[in-house]
């Protein structure tokens, strides 16, 4: 039978006409009357009315949570937090802040973090002494994404560990873009390297260096790199169109046959025409050549000097 909340009232408007036992009642037992009946109401509800507060049921384990038991809340004795009935899921309740370290795990669709800051003020700040401040990590997506408007997308600031940083399985580790004509990721270090990066780097449009200076470009897909090196050469009374073939000029390791090609002179001492002398790079591989000097001038030459030679070819 369901008690009503109003049957203690009743039953005491009903005593006051009849009497209890026979017997008037006085002041006193009233309020005897109503201290026995108050509990007899409280069994009714969800939660028991307390004169210092409201009772909250107490489990060791949460009941069952559907649509019927939905705005239901209870206590847990064993982890000491509140929970209320969402009508599908119990759902905890923290109260004044979370608990550091805070660490929840759902499946949802839906933003699990959602910080809107409409002031001047940012909407999250981390901040590390010695680690990273803020990390993003994703499977197959970016490990962070960074949006603004007028400013900077995502800036990272440390004193001693890395400003940002992310990592991803599949995905983007970082991901940042500009519809304005200002960079869409800027980094700035006046004591070392700027930007570090493991593994191969992919430009999709032009890289330029030095205030819009262009860099080693070609018609492949094929990495290029440059070389740059010094060679000494001379001839010894070389006759009119005669040559003379160097050593090898060795320099590091090419994936394929380089262009070698002959720069400035250095310095020289010779006799004769020796400007009308003319040097040709000859049985040119991955790893070496040699330099063939043939005599263009009226007479005999005789030359020693140091040339610049740049090698460019595929990395």
């Amino acid at each position: 039978m369901t008690t009503s909340p109003f049957y203690p009232f009743l039953l005491l408007q009903n005593l006051k006409k009849t009497g209890l036992f026979g017997y008037s009642l006085t002041m006193k037992k009233l309020f005897l009357l109503i201290s026995f009946a108050a509990p007899l109401w409280s069994l009714a509800q969800s939660a028991t009315i307390l004169p210092d507060g409201i009772g909250i049921p107490k489990v060791t384990a949460l009941p069952t949570c559907n649509t019927v038991e939905k705005g239901k809340q209870v206590f847990h004795s064993t982890t000491n937090k509140m929970y209320f009935c969402n009508g599908t899921n119990w759902q905890e309740m923290t109260g004044g802040g979370f608990t550091i370290p805070y660490i929840k795990t759902d499946n949802s669709a839906e933003n699990l973090l959602y910080l809107e800051n409409t002031g001047v003020g940012r909407a999250i700040y981390g901040k590390s002494v010695t680690h990273t401040a803020v990390r993003g990590e994703s499977i197959s997506g970016p490990g962070i994404g960074g949006s603004s408007d007028s400013q900077n997308g995502v800036v990272g600031i440390s004193n001693s560990g890395s400003g940002i940083y992310g990592y991803s399985a599949y995905g983007n580790a970082g991901y940042f873009q500009s519809d304005s004509t200002q960079p869409a990721l800027y980094v700035v270090n006046d004591k070392g390297a700027a930007a570090y990066f493991q593994g191969n780097v992919k430009i999709i449009k032009e890289l330029t260096v030095d205030n819009n200076k262009g860099i080693v470009r070609s018609n492949t897909s094929t990495q290029q790199k440059v070389v740059r090196l010094t060679a000494g050469l001379g001839v010894n009374n070389l006759a009119v169109g005669a040559f003379k073939d160097s050593g090898n000029l060795n320099y590091e390791d090419f994936g394929g046959t380089p262009t070698v090609t002959i720069g400035q002179v250095i310095n020289e001492s010779s006799t004769g025409e020796w400007f009308k002398v003319m040097i040709i790079p000859i049985n040119v591989t991955p790893t070496e050549c040699q330099l063939r000097i043939v005599n263009l001038s009226s007479n005999a030459v005789t030359m020693a000097g140091n040339w610049h030679i740049l090698v460019v070819g595929p990395e």
